[in-house]
């Protein structure tokens, strides 16, 4: 039996300087490429000192040069790059009693350090909607109000009863794009994570037809089976999935249904699997194949987005990126958005998420803060591609 490790906690004490994020994700980057199994948490900032908490599990291999594994090698291999910020520690050990803290041991301890890429943006103080998604999943959620209730008291019943409690948990999420089937999807692992419906391990499935339909004899029951575990104790979502109805090119899609289903009954306790689509596209692929339509026990319908909505989404979306909305960006947001429902390509939230993001690039060619105006979303519907309509539309001079 191979030796259970040792694991240091510690803190990387920045005192009243800010740290350089950047350099500081690329030091960590630098640890796991030399195989420094090594978690560092964000920022925060108490009495004007910035903090960051580490948890790293000691090499059972000396680095080269660094002594031996009692010599705390991993701890002063942190040191020895953190030589710009104070840096303290003490060893823990993997205990039942704060099953919290185990959990990040074994994520730790099942590290592929030179695959672990740190971002400067893992490092940086939480936001406010980040503080709030801690301890709500479904924080800043705009309309989805029923949606939301169904799937919480589904996970509430599960919690206190048991997946065996309930026949099926496998969900229909049917409406249009961008009505925020694939957001709530998310908030809801996140959600079933906390109250154990789930492995606790974020495991979050993305698939579509094309990853399940093999192109070949005998690839697609593969191709489902190795999708369905790859999400073992998490959410299985399948976006498009009206795709696996057989079509002319498209000779294998029975093969993906057939397995599927075999699939949600035999590991129904595993995984949770999420089908979604346009309603009626759903309603034909459920009636091609009775056995599939039985293995999903509920259905949550999705509803285009109000235009108050739409700019709720929107400030959301500046807000999350450090933008604030000057009074007359707020007052011509809602023309806006009546303009965009105007063209051929709108699609709900997705066309509001691709509007800001041509505003963020609007302004910062006006100016180095970061004030969003009216200004800035004019010059981002004039965009070609944005505004196949009307050169001005309703509500901009």
């Amino acid at each position: 039996m191979e030796p259970i490790g040792t694991f240091y906690a510690g803190i990387l004490d920045y005192g009243d300087v800010e740290p350089d994020f950047e350099g500081l994700a690329e030091a960590v980057n630098f640890l796991r490429a030399s195989n420094v199994k090594m978690m560092v948490g964000k920022a925060t900032c108490d009495n004007g000192r910035t903090r960051l908490p580490f948890l790293l599990k000691e090499p059972e291999k000396p680095f080269i040069g660094m002594g031996s594994p009692s010599n705390k090698t991993a701890v002063a291999a942190v040191r020895r790059v953190f030589d710009n910020c104070d840096v303290s520690y003490h060893e823990v050990k993997p205990s039942a009693q704060n099953a919290a803290q185990l959990h990040l041991m074994a994520e730790v301890a099942a590290m592929d350090p030179e695959h672990e890429v740190a971002r400067a943006r893992d490092f940086k103080p939480a936001t406010n909607i980040e503080k709030a998604l801690a301890t709500d999943p479904f924080a800043g959620l705009v309309g989805l109000d029923e949606q939301r209730r169904l799937v919480h008291e589904i996970g509430n019943a599960v919690s206190k009863r048991g997946r065996e409690a309930i026949e099926s948990v496998h969900m229909v999420f049917t409406g249009p794009p961008g009505t925020g089937k694939t957001e709530l999807a998310r908030r809801l692992l996140a959600f079933y994570d906390e109250t154990g419906v789930t492995s606790g391990k974020g495991v979050f499935v993305k698939a579509d037809a094309a990853d399940l339909i093999g192109r070949f004899v005998g690839q697609t029951p593969r191709l489902v089976r190795a999708m369905v575990r790859k999400a073992y104790g998490g959410i299985l979502f399948i976006d498009e999935a009206y795709r696996l109805v057989a079509t002319r090119g498209n000779e294998y899609a029975n093969e993906a249904v057939d397995t599927l289903t075999e699939m949600l009954e035999a590991d129904r306790d595993r995984v949770i699997c999420i089908a979604a689509g346009y309603p009626d596209q759903m309603d034909h692929l459920m009636e091609m194949n009775p056995g599939l339509r039985d293995r999903f026990g509920f259905r949550v319908p999705f509803e285009s987005y109000t235009d108050d909505e739409l700019c709720r989404i929107f400030e959301t979306f500046a807000q999350k990126k450090g933008f604030q909305l000057a009074d007359d960006a707020r007052e011509v947001l809602p023309a806006a958005v009546r303009s965009l429902r105007q063209h051929k390509g709108f699609s709900n939230a997705r066309t509001v998420r691709r509007l800001f993001d041509r505003v963020v690039i609007k302004q910062a060619l006006r100016t180095d803060d970061t004030i969003v105006t009216a200004q800035d979303i004019a010059a981002a519907l004039a965009d070609s591609d944005m505004n196949e309509s009307p050169a001005k539309p309703v509500g901009f001079a």
